[in-house]
């Protein structure tokens, strides 16, 4: 746990930061970002949490000068960092980040994933009836037309079903309606 305060301590550093004014020795793009992105999501995935600390900062202040969905997509991640290692405020911040930034892409699968995401969160803070209202008011908000959805689609659609199923039923004790949401997404 050691790490995961020295990271949260960096990233809300990071977080805090403002965008750059002056020119970076070696400015950032969005394809060198996205790389390193991706490198970033395999440590995560890997729970290799001493190495994402040591990068995480940096991606998040090279993050300032990319696009907004990339940004957004380095917040995220930074979110479910957070999460995963018990620093909920410093989630919070950047999720709260992370989804603005995707609506102002204009992604709003970005946008459903990073409510997919504050639905975790919430659920670690028994927030349970605050899940089940966020989760199927984006599931509604972005139901596919299954005979020509996207496989993102779905799945993005399938993960909020299964927050609310999880917060309204199993948790919140109304099996009934977890049920029904379970049947929903075992439809995908």
């Amino acid at each position: 746990m050691r790490t995961g305060r020295r990271q949260g301590t960096s990233t809300r550093q990071a977080l805090a930061e403002s965008p750059r004014t002056d020119s970076a020795p070696e400015p950032v793009t969005d394809n060198g970002l996205g790389a390193a992105l991706t490198a970033a999501v395999k440590l995560y995935h890997d729970n290799q949490y001493s190495d994402l600390a040591l990068i995480l900062p940096g991606l998040l202040r090279d993050a300032h000068d990319a696009s907004p969905l990339l940004r957004s997509r380095v917040l995220q991640l930074t979110g479910s960092v957070m999460i995963q290692t018990r620093q909920q405020d410093t989630a919070r911040i950047a999720l709260d980040r992370a989804l603005a930034d995707a609506e102002e892409a204009g992604s709003i699968l970005d946008a459903a994933s990073c409510i997919i995401t504050t639905c975790w969160l919430l659920l670690t803070e028994q927030q349970f009836e605050q899940v089940r209202t966020l989760a199927l008011q984006w599931a509604d908000c972005i139901e596919p037309r299954l005979s020509n959805a996207t496989t993102a689609e779905l799945s993005t659609w399938g993960w909020l079903l299964l927050r609310a199923s999880a917060a309204a039923a199993i948790r919140d004790n109304r099996p009934d309606e977890a049920a029904y949401v379970i049947r929903l997404s075992r439809g995908l």
